[in-house]
């Protein structure tokens, strides 16, 4: 399985539990933060917590979600499962290079 899929199938997994929707109900395009957003507040905090030790576990990456820039970048890098997945993609790339 390559990244992007491993990454893909976290992600659906992980929030599918947090909003007990199956997986195969969710899309890239579901948001995360927003008006529409499927996740509250404190699932929101829990699924930044599962992709923090996912990354750290499978990659050997940081994600350190709670930092100022990522908190003033995450109505756009947060939005939706899609956008959280490209993030991932990107520190699980910095990770297998460091």
């Amino acid at each position: 399985m390559d990244t992007k899929d491993k990454i893909h199938n976290f992600l659906m997994t992980a929030v599918g539990n947090l909003v007990e929707i199956p997986a195969g109900e969710l899309s890239d395009a579901s948001e995360l933060v927003g008006s529409n957003a499927i996740l509250n507040s404190r699932d929101l905090v829990v699924l930044l917590l599962e992709v923090e030790e996912f990354l750290e576990d499978v990659y050997g990456a940081e994600f350190n979600w709670y930092s100022d820039s990522a908190l003033s970048d995450a109505r756009s890098r947060l939005r939706t499962i899609g956008t959280l997945a490209e993030l991932i993609a990107e520190k699980a790339a910095t990770g297998r290079a460091g």
